[in-house]
C-alpha cells in the first residue's frame, strides 16, 4: 500500500487518507479510483495544502505527482533566492516531498527557473528581475529579461524552464557562473568571519587590558607586602 503522489509507504505512526474520488481521463481507472480509493500519506496532504490543491472532483490523480514537483522546485528556488516569500515550514516540507519521491539529488535553486505570467515586463522586473539578476550574475535586467520572456496578448510569461538555455542566451555557462557565485558568498562568508575573529581578539584584549594591573601599581602591591612581611 503506497502512497498514489510519492510511492511511499505510509510510515506506521502516521496517519492517512484514501481518497475515493478523481479522475485521470481512463473509465476504468476512474471507477477504480472511486470504489477501491487511492492511499494518499500525511506528508503529500501537507504538501498538497501548501501547492492550494484539494483533493475534490476537480483534480485528477495523475497531474497531482507533476503539480507538487513543481511546486516544490518552485518554492525551493525562492526559498534560495527570494526567501521572504517562504516560510521555513513549506520549504521543510518541499525538500521531504522532492527526498520522498526519489529527487534526493535535485537542486532547484540552480536547477529551476519559477514560471510565472505578468502583466507587463516591468512587473516582472518588481518581482523576480532583481532575484534572476543574481542568479545569472548579470546587471542587465532587459537583456535578462528579453531572454527569459515571452509576449502573449496583453501578457508576458516565461519563455523557457531550461537553465542552460537561458544561460546561453545570457552568454555565459551555468557551471561558471554557478561556481562564480559560490566562490563569491564563500569569499564574503570568509570575511566576515575573519572579521568577527579579529573583533573577537580585539575585545578580548582590551578587557585583559582593563582587568590587568598597571605596573606602577604591581610595584606598590610588592612594596606595601615587604614592609607588612618586616613588621
Amino acid at each position: 500500500m503506497r502512497c498514489r503522489i510519492c510511492d511511499g509507504l505510509p510510515p506506521e505512526h502516521r496517519p492517512y487518507v484514501v481518497w475515493h474520488t478523481g479522475c485521470d481521463g481512463c473509465e476504468e481507472h476512474d471507477r477504480d479510483y472511486y470504489d477501491e480509493g487511492v492511499v494518499v500519506c500525511a506528508d503529500c496532504i501537507e504538501a498538497l495544502r501548501y501547492a492550494g490543491i484539494g483533493l475534490d472532483g476537480d483534480a485528477c490523480v495523475i497531474d497531482l505527482q507533476c503539480s507538487l514537483d513543481m511546486w516544490a522546485q518552485d518554492t525551493l528556488w525562492h526559498a534560495f533566492w527570494t526567501p521572504e516569500r517562504v516560510t521555513v515550514c513549506e520549504a521543510d516540507c518541499a525538500r521531504r516531498y522532492l527526498d520522498r519521491s526519489g529527487n534526493k539529488d535535485v537542486d532547484p535553486a540552480w536547477d529551476w527557473l519559477p514560471k510565472g505570467t505578468w502583466s507587463d515586463v516591468d512587473e516582472f522586473k518588481a518581482d523576480l528581475g532583481s532575484a534572476l539578476c543574481r542568479r545569472f550574475l548579470t546587471d542587465d535586467m532587459d537583456g535578462l529579461a528579453a531572454a527569459y520572456l515571452k509576449q502573449g496578448d496583453g501578457w508576458v510569461t516565461a519563455s523557457t524552464q531550461d537553465v542552460r538555455k537561458l544561460a546561453e542566451r545570457l552568454g555565459g555557462g551555468v557551471t561558471a557562473r554557478r561556481g562564480a557565485l559560490t566562490t563569491g558568498m564563500s569569499n564574503a562568508m570568509n570575511a566576515t568571519s575573519t572579521k568577527a575573529a579579529t573583533q573577537t581578539r580585539s575585545n578580548t584584549t582590551a578587557g585583559r587590558s582593563k582587568n590587568a594591573p598597571s605596573a606602577p601599581n604591581v610595584q606598590n602591591n610588592q612594596r606595601k607586602e615587604q614592609s607588612h612581611n618586616d613588621y
